[in-house]
């Protein structure tokens, strides 16, 4: 073999070797939670937006397709926050537009805080459902897959907010596990379509 053979050989070994280990995003809270197959996953790690708060949490997307149950957003906080009013997910865009609400769960698309506010000191852990209908009820086009398309982006964050901190006390960017989409479809290793 000549000398221009083997290097042509060891760059398509090289380049293939690189294509073939393209690394995950890691989640941001360490794991990801654990979904059924298929499922579109998501986490942020939240953080508080002031040195005074002494809080900080979790948040986890979980959106399996329709026929393996429900999605949901489950948010876990530790520390002190005093006078909780709401939770949401945002848009990171022009008027930071809510896209689903968290805490407390709505009929319609008018935020609306708890009544009386939550204080809390330790932990404290709340669960809202995630579907299309209440995903697109947000949306300006009122369609499921704009959520969808802004998780892709990486244009949706976690916002707990109080009478404090009434622009959001403590704030998480969502990162989306790959592919971040509903599979087209699969028949290997057991899981059909």
């Amino acid at each position: 073999m000549d000398k221009y053979a083997c290097l042509l050989s060891f760059v398509v070994l090289l380049l293939s070797f690189g294509h073939s280990t393209r690394a995950e995003p890691r989640s941001p809270t360490g794991s990801w939670p654990n979904a059924p197959f298929g499922s579109i996953v998501a986490a942020a790690r939240l953080l508080p937006v002031d040195k005074s708060l002494v809080v900080h949490g979790s948040a986890a997307v979980v959106w399996p397709r329709e026929r393996d149950g429900p999605g949901y957003v489950t948010i876990n906080m530790t520390g002190t926050l005093n006078q909780m009013t709401m939770a949401h997910i945002h848009l990171n865009a022009t008027g930071k537009p809510i896209r689903l609400d968290l805490l407390p769960v709505l009929n319609g698309t008018r935020p609306m805080p708890l009544n009386p506010p939550l204080s809390f000191r330790g932990i404290v852990s709340f669960t809202a459902p995630l579907t299309y209908t209440r995903a697109a009820a947000w949306d300006p086009n009122n369609s499921g897959m704009g959520f969808l398309d802004a998780l892709q982006q990486g244009l949706l964050y976690v916002n707990v907010h109080s009478v404090g901190f009434p622009a959001g006390a403590v704030q998480g960017k969502l990162v989306c596990k790959d592919p971040c989409m509903f599979p087209l479809c699969s028949g290997s290793s057991g899981h059909p379509c």
